[in-house]
């Protein structure tokens, strides 16, 4: 009961993040965004400022999921470390494959930040408690 509590408390933190706060990162972590915007993208100014958007939106996001796992349990850093900068490489890489490679769909994107989700706090419940 407790790891399906926690479990719907980390996805509402996911949907409030990846939809809610995302705000102009969701524009701006997509190069056409900058291509738009700028209308000299051969400029080497820009090139690769989506990238910035993309690390601050995936560091947010791995923050917010863990939010629930941090109010339950004393807060374990070594732990939290790790699973901030997996979690944060891992829904980043996976954004831009959405966003920008245009390799995966919204519903593959969203199905892979709930595995996320889920191996995160099943490590967590087996490591922390």
């Amino acid at each position: 009961m407790r790891f399906a509590f926690l479990l719907v408390c980390c996805i509402w933190c996911h949907i409030i993040d990846d939809y809610v706060l995302q705000g102009c990162l969701a524009s701006m972590k997509q190069k056409s965004w900058w291509a738009e915007k700028v209308n000299d993208l051969d400029s080497t100014m820009y090139k690769h400022d989506y990238l910035i958007a993309l690390a601050m939106h995936a560091m947010s996001w791995s923050f917010s999921i863990m939010v629930p796992i941090i109010i339950a349990k004393p807060f374990c850093f070594s732990f939290y470390v790790v699973a901030f900068c997996v979690n944060s490489l891992v829904h980043g890489l996976v954004d831009h494959a959405k966003a920008n490679m245009k390799l995966i769909s919204l519903v593959t994107d969203q199905m892979i930040h709930l595995i996320q989700i889920t191996l995160t706090l099943l490590l967590w419940m087996k490591l922390a408690i």
